[in-house]
């Protein structure tokens, strides 16, 4: 601020966290009520310790030298009588000397054996380790700081003296060597610096997309302005003044578009220069060889590179060249529909508030709709005036081998920024949504096209108190007066009182399937009585047990009789634990229910639904289901005589 050389004393260097640095005297007048706002880019902090907030830097008196000496155009003056020219430098007091004064210095006992450059030596310099004079202890002037105390209440460079009176490691102070713990702390800075350029190379991308877009805003800018001129030019005098309006009403668009990407364009550059400057003073410190040097400003610097390296920005420009101009059928009847048919529409699409309702899968050749809420990058509506009309957007659906189609779509009901729209893919695998205006992308979400298994239980394999349609699709936990041809088997079940599908579910893929159980309670259970079990499992763990569940390789949902709600209740759970409970009828005569379950296993995350298929809610999810083998659908139904099950593949 004062223009002046750091000085010793009331004019040495102090680092603020920002890495600006100011004298002590300038740093005390801008110091008001414990806070300061740096002279250079305006931030302000606070501060309770000055010592600890801004700490002595050490590190500018030797570059300030090493600057003077090798890039100064002027003659160095001597610090001891500053009306002679220097032609040395004391290493060890930091001083330049003039002939005379190197001579005293010479006689001097105090300094006779103090390390002295000839500057035409120094100039040959090309690092700052020769105009760095080492530190020594506050306590104990006469003697260097070789050591560094690293407990959390200390840390800080110390002196032999020091580590014997006050840093004693009886008393819980470690000791390390200062040169060890310097290197080590520049490594972490490096690491740090090479974080921000990482960011800042990442601002500059988006620095880079924001003139796109800007340069793309004025392309179609002139585009619309030729399409208003080309229209307007057939209608004369009566609609001049339209004209006119329309283009004020673009300009404002254009400016609000423009401002919006400049204000980011500069935060962003702001940003991107702090992150450059606090490298640069880091890369100058890290080179400083002086480690008390270092270590008294490492805390600063690395705080303020870690903030950087952290610091929150929008990745994408704020604005999108989206606008344009309508004009459809205005010659023939201006005179009524002037305002309605002429209006510049501008859209502000910011894709990371935006959002969709999409479910997880879609079901192929089967019609799906979807609510996605544009948003622009304050959250807001992002049409402006008049709208947009429905020939400048389109929606398509790529499939996975690239091919588009375009969807119906129209503005929910009731709203002013939220479209509906109506999707049918045609085969399986990854589908993509995309939203453009001008053949522009605003707006992408990636959605899965699932497997529908045809299952079928597999009769052959039934344990012999159940009962298997002819077509394999219902189960029934009583014997069915229809199955009289029923063949005893050696490979039926014989435990597990239930039916295994034919088919197994195996990587990869999505697999949805749903099953209707049909529940009728024919007199009260007592106890815990199991009623039915719903699951899969690996071929290998079935009929083991009563229940798969439990099991490894087996996951399932359990219908039973629980006392205290004194009702029949699904459970489900994994590992040990309840994950979803619900009642599902009173354990009473004549009591009955009907539900479906629709069940999705992702075979790729390792993932297994469970859904109200009906109302398309999800229940539950288990996690880390082994999908290496193949699974195969399971029912069971228990204690026939007091409750009737039936359960059903469903066509989904």
């Amino acid at each position: 601020m004062c223009n002046d050389e750091f000085k010793e004393e009331k004019k040495h260097a102090r680092l603020l966290p920002c890495l600006h640095s100011l004298c002590f005297k300038c740093l005390n007048k801008i110091n008001v009520n414990d806070k300061l706002q740096c002279p250079t880019c305006n931030i302000t902090h606070s501060v309770s310790n000055i010592d600890i907030t801004c700490p002595r830097d050490y590190t500018r008196v030797g570059l300030m030298d090493f600057v003077k000496v090798k890039h100064s155009l002027m003659t160095v003056k001597c610090c001891v009588c500053p009306s002679k020219i220097a032609t040395q430098r004391c290493t060890q007091c930091a001083e330049f000397l003039c002939n005379e004064c190197q001579k005293a210095h010479k006689r001097v006992n105090a300094t006779k054996n103090h390390s002295l450059f000839e500057l035409a030596e120094l100039k040959k310099f090309n690092n700052v380790e020769a105009f760095c004079r080492p530190l020594t202890c506050s306590e104990h002037p006469d003697t260097a700081l070789n050591n560094y105390c690293t407990k959390s209440t200390c840390q800080k460079p110390v002196c032999v003296h020091c580590v014997i009176e006050s840093c004693r490691e009886a008393n819980n102070h470690k000791i390390e060597n200062i040169d060890s713990v310097a290197d080590a702390k520049r490594q972490l800075m490096k690491d740090q610096i090479s974080r921000t350029e990482d960011v800042s190379k990442h601002i500059q991308n988006v620095i880079n997309q924001i003139m796109d877009e800007q340069n793309e805003i004025l392309k179609i800018e002139k585009s619309v302005e030729d399409e208003i001129d080309q229209t307007f030019d057939n209608l004369q005098q009566v609609l001049w003044n339209r004209r006119v309006n329309l283009k004020k009403t673009l300009k404002s668009s254009i400016l609000s578009k423009q401002g919006h990407l400049k204000e980011q364009e500069d935060n962003l550059r702001r940003m991107k220069l702090d992150m450059e400057e606090s490298n640069k003073f880091a890369n100058q410190a890290i080179f400083c060889p002086s480690s008390p040097a270092l270590l008294q400003v490492y805390p600063t610097i690395q705080n303020r590179l870690q903030n950087l390296a952290e610091l929150y920005f929008d990745k994408e420009p704020h604005e999108m060249a989206t606008f344009g101009f309508n004009a459809d059928g205005l010659i023939s009847v201006f005179q009524t529909k002037l305002d309605e048919m002429a209006s510049i529409w501008s859209v502000s699409i910011f894709p990371p508030n935006c959002k969709a309702e999409v479910r997880d899968f879609l079901k192929e050749n089967k019609s799906a709709t979807f609510y996605v809420k544009l948003r622009d990058f304050q959250n807001m509506a992002p049409f402006k005036e008049n709208g947009i009309h429905e020939t400048d957007m389109d929606v398509v659906v790529k499939n996975p081998t690239g091919k588009k189609t375009k969807c119906s779509m129209e503005m929910k009901e009731g709203s002013t920024d939220e479209l509906e729209v109506t999707v049918k893919p045609i085969m399986k695998g990854r589908h993509a949504l995309e939203i453009r205006i001008h053949d522009k992308v605003v707006f992408r979400k990636e959605v899965e096209t699932i497997h529908e298994p045809d299952l079928a239980f597999d009769r052959d394999n039934a344990h012999k108190d159940v009962s298997i349609s002819a077509d394999g699709k219902v189960f029934k936990n009583i014997s069915a007066r229809e199955q009289t041809e029923l063949v005893a088997s050696s490979s039926r079940l014989q435990i597990y009182k239930g039916a295994m599908s034919l088919k197994g579910i195996k990587y990869p893929g999505k697999y949805y399937y749903a099953v209707k159980i049909e529940m009728k309670v024919i007199k009260p259970l007592d106890k815990n009585n199991l009623v039915y079990e719903l699951g899969i499992a690996r071929k290998s763990v079935i009929g083991k047990k009563k229940v798969v569940e439990g099991q490894k390789f087996a996951w399932s949902m359990i219908g039973a009789h629980h006392v205290d709600c004194d009702a029949i209740c699904l459970h489900i759970a994994h590992n040990n634990h309840l994950v979803y409970h619900e009642v599902l009828t009173k354990n009473e005569t004549g009591k009955s229910i009907e539900r479906v379950f629709g069940f999705l296993l992702d075979t790729e995350c390792g993932q297994w639904k469970v859904f109200d298929h009906n109302i398309e809610m999800e229940l539950c999810i288990i996690e880390s289901v082994d999908c290496s083998v193949f699974l195969y659908p399971v029912v069971a139904g228990y204690n026939p005589n007091s409750v009737e099950v039936t359960a059903t593949f469903m066509d989904v």
